[in-house]
């Protein structure tokens, strides 16, 4: 009599002995080139873990030479500062999702198992696809989470979990990167039916803002990060395309001949013409993040995309390293029915499961992390809105 029992039932065993490697050779093996870090300019991973979900936002200044001290012959030089003040502290979230290769894909293969009678090459391919395709969605969506924290975090200075967001789990939560009331303007360019405000100068403002930063703030100003549908209307909008048309062709004499040629400009011309005018290059954020969203009452999956990087908003960052992802060491208990892999240099941890009840292997991930920003007392933020 054949026994059928966990063993029998182990896809993702058979897969695995197949290629004659463990499930952390496996991870190790697929995935180091495709995920080798996330896509989170001006955040790294901290070098280290930390073993509590509380974390500390330091200030970090852009990096300047500061002058050497003047003192008297035999004192000794001030030591340098090399961390700055806290500015606050919070609590790092939870990111969690599964994967379920169910009762009717185990069937499907034992099936197949029963009518060839072996393993084959072919039905080993179809688990490692299995396999390869969950673990793929799952650190693919753990790299696109810290990659909206990130545009969160630089467009609006905090981080909000809420149902738009996060319509599978917890909700309400804000945590504030502190960044300075002072460091905030408001400007009216349009009205609140759409139309444009009379006079308006939106080139000038860009670069008055600059100027400002720099010479009465004393703060630097490394680039400036704007959402691309915030771009695409700051281009379109006519007293924008008459400036460069003026910049373009310093001998135009007239309004008109000037919007013409602002109009005439492509795309990349006119980045390169803000650019040079406003006196700080400009990176355009085109990233779209997809949330997984049920709906009780039809009982169907929708996947809505949301704007990673808030729209209406200039942010002058004032350096190339905004702050660092930080991470909890996470915990494992020794399970003997589980496989358990990690990744990230063990800040992710990959867990295949049997759920016996329900017929189902699990393929799990677990990551605590967060995009901190630690430069934000040097941030700038104009966001453009409505006039009232």
């Amino acid at each position: 009599m054949e026994i059928r029992d966990r063993e029998f039932y182990d896809l993702i065993a058979r897969g695995l002995e197949n290629n004659g490697i463990s499930f952390q050779d496996y991870i190790d093996e697929m995935f180091a080139e495709k995920y080798n870090k996330p896509e989170t300019p001006g955040f790294d991973w901290e070098s280290d873990m930390q073993d509590d979900f509380e974390f500390k936002q330091i200030s970090a200044t852009a990096r300047v030479y500061t002058m050497a001290t003047y003192v008297d012959f035999d004192s000794p030089g001030p030591v340098k500062h090399t961390e700055g003040f806290e500015l606050g502290s919070d609590k790092m979230p939870r990111m969690k999702h599964e994967f379920n290769i169910d009762e009717a894909k185990i069937r499907l293969h034992m099936q197949a198992l029963q009518q060839f009678g072996v393993f084959s090459e072919r039905m080993a391919q179809s688990v490692e696809n299995l396999l390869f395709e969950s673990t793929d969605m799952l650190l693919g969506g753990n790299y696109n989470s810290l990659k909206f924290q990130r545009h969160q975090a630089v467009s609006k200075g905090q981080f909000d979990i809420i149902a738009e967001n996060n319509p599978q789990g917890i909700t309400g939560v804000s945590i504030d990167f502190h960044v300075p009331g002072k460091n905030r303007w408001e400007i009216a360019w349009w009205k609140k039916d759409g139309t444009l405000n009379a006079d308006i100068t939106p080139l000038e403002d860009l670069k008055n803002k600059v100027t400002y930063i720099r010479q009465t703030c004393y703060a630097p100003v490394d680039h400036i990060e704007v959402n691309k549908i915030t771009w695409d209307k700051f281009i379109m909008i006519p007293a924008v395309r008459q400036s460069l048309g003026y910049i373009k062709n310093p001998l135009v004499t007239t309004a008109d001949a000037a919007v013409q040629i602002g109009v005439s400009l492509l795309d990349d011309e006119m980045k390169v013409l803000v650019e040079k005018y406003v006196g700080a290059p400009i990176t355009i954020i085109d990233s779209v993040s997809v949330v997984e969203k049920f709906d009780k009452k039809t009982r169907t999956v929708s996947t809505p995309t949301l704007q990673s990087f808030d729209e209406n908003v200039f942010v002058f960052v004032p350096s190339s390293r905004i702050g660092t992802i930080k991470a909890v060491t996470p915990i494992v208990i020794n399970d003997p029915a589980a496989r358990i892999a990690f990744y990230d240099e063990g800040r992710t941890v990959i867990t295949q499961t049997f759920d016996a009840y329900n017929k189902v292997q699990k393929i799990s991930s677990e990551l605590t992390a967060l995009c901190v920003p630690n430069v934000v007392r040097q941030m700038y933020y104009l966001t453009v809105k409505a006039s009232k």
